[in-house]
């Protein structure tokens, strides 16, 4: 796969007076939030839809779409490959919206499944515990995080590291490579950094910004990932 100007003296005076002449009325009205709408890196795109929560209800890619439901603590994410049932993840929450387990049954009876449950520290994951419905090759996965807020580095079950860099003069966005890459690849994602990721074991990470300072296009080596919002 595939980055204030200061009015007029005169300004601030007449804003001051008409501040103080709306007997303190607060604009509540709440920020924009912009999410995915689509994601196209070569011939691959992928096209998010939202509930009236905005929350993921759909993503659909060239071959397979992923239909979203929820039910409290739990979320479940039904696939189809071509008309056809490819996974079911079923996904369980703590109340802060943390991910604990994701379950993954990979035939529509559900006896063939990968299971990966998770610990945090706060609200920074800590391990994964992978199993199977064969009951063979648990493997637990940690998570290292520097004391910026960064995740530094992945240690594998099999002891394989990776590690990773981030551009610490820019805040984590939605357009962040991990986030985008992670949605993609699992339909959720289970950690948030601090800052814009940089570099991701051998890959070097670099970003293009719209006006409104959101990533729309990320450079990876050598491919490109084009990025389009929605806002609400």
């Amino acid at each position: 796969m595939k980055k204030m100007v200061y009015p007029a003296m005169a300004l601030l005076v007449t804003g001051a007076l008409a501040f103080t002449a709306s007997c303190n009325k607060k604009d509540n009205t709440p920020a924009e939030v912009c999410k995915l709408q689509r994601v196209v890196s070569g011939n691959e795109s992928y096209l998010f839809s939202y509930d009236d929560q905005f929350r993921i209800s759909k993503i659909e890619s060239p071959n397979k779409i992923a239909n979203y439901s929820y039910n409290g603590n739990q979320s479940t994410i039904l696939t189809t490959s071509s008309g056809s049932f490819d996974t079911k993840k079923i996904i369980t929450t703590n109340d802060a919206g943390l991910i604990l387990n994701v379950k993954t049954e990979n035939n529509t009876g559900g006896t063939l499944w990968t299971n990966e449950a998770y610990t945090y520290n706060g609200n920074q994951v800590a391990t994964s515990v992978s199993s199977n419905s064969t009951g063979l090759g648990n493997s637990t996965t940690n998570y290292v995080w520097a004391s910026d807020g960064n995740l530094s580095t992945i240690i594998s079950g099999s002891g394989g590291t990776t590690d990773f860099n981030y551009y610490t003069d820019q805040a984590f966005q939605e357009g962040d490579f991990l986030n985008v890459f992670s949605l993609i690849q699992n339909g959720y994602t289970f950690y948030k950094n601090k800052n814009l990721n940089k570099t991701a074991g051998s890959n070097a990470i670099t970003y293009v910004f719209d006006e409104g300072n959101k990533v729309n296009k990320i450079n990876v080596n050598s491919t490109v990932i084009q990025i389009e919002y929605t806002c609400r």
